[in-house]
């Protein structure tokens, strides 16, 4: 079957984005359907496809339906994809690889390059203890500057912001007005870590995991699921 639709490089960049998560089965279908499952460990999205349908037809549907995927996938949890190459001389920063460059004549403890991606650092970033307290480090300084600019964009009043690594969460809202962000979330997308904190600004105004809260995320974070499922795709929570 000849192909019929064409895509941008942005829509492909979807797709496969798509393709990490999604399995897809071929069967004697009528037509498609999109199942979320459990398989043994995990809770799986699978695209059960009609044989007579081609690469190009099923990228089309995962495309026409990413949104509704993105929302499927919210609470699943998928096989982790590992995105660090087997040599120890990377590490995972804001989304990214980066390459570690140890530089003991470093006159400040770190220097990133975000163009080449590239961290040179005074400290040896592949010691455990070092690498920790470089993502401690840089999540102080970057968690609480994205909450606070959120909470004034929606006018809302937040009174403490506490980074930690916590073993079970994301993240939380207590009712003094206080709210934990995980360190972890250094390792993660820009995107990943606003559509968090936007998650626990939203339960200063929807207290509970209720419809109303989903709805004023939304209005608040329009891709909340989007850019929450990096979260279940590449990460562990502990």
């Amino acid at each position: 079957m000849a192909d019929l639709y064409n895509f941008t490089d942005d829509e492909y960049c979807i797709i496969d984005f798509l393709k990490k998560f999604v399995v897809i089965k071929y069967g004697n279908f009528r037509s498609f359907k999109l199942k979320k499952e459990k398989d043994k460990h995990y809770k799986i999205i699978t695209l059960y496809a009609p044989r007579l349908y081609n690469t190009n037809t099923i990228d089309a549907y995962l495309l026409k339906n990413a949104d509704n995927i993105y929302k499927m996938g919210y609470k699943c949890n998928f096989p982790k994809i590992n995105l660090l190459p087997e040599s120890n001389n990377y590490i995972l920063y804001l989304g990214d690889v980066y390459k570690i460059i140890h530089n003991q004549l470093l006159d400040i403890p770190y220097y990133i390059d975000e163009n080449s991606k590239t961290i040179t650092s005074k400290y040896n970033l592949n010691i455990k203890e070092n690498k920790e307290l470089f993502y401690k480090k840089q999540a102080v300084e970057i968690l609480p500057k994205r909450l606070y600019q959120y909470a004034e964009k929606f006018n809302l009043h937040v009174k403490n912001v506490k980074i930690r690594f916590y073993k079970s969460m994301w993240g939380a809202y207590c009712s003094n007005k206080t709210i934990m962000l995980n360190e972890k979330l250094i390792l993660s997308p820009v995107y990943t870590i606003d559509a968090v904190i936007c998650h626990e600004l939203a339960h200063m105004l929807q207290p509970n995991h209720s419809k109303d809260f989903y709805s004023t995320l939304e209005n608040m974070y329009p891709t909340y699921y989007k850019d929450y499922i990096w979260l279940n795709i590449y990460m562990k929570i502990n």
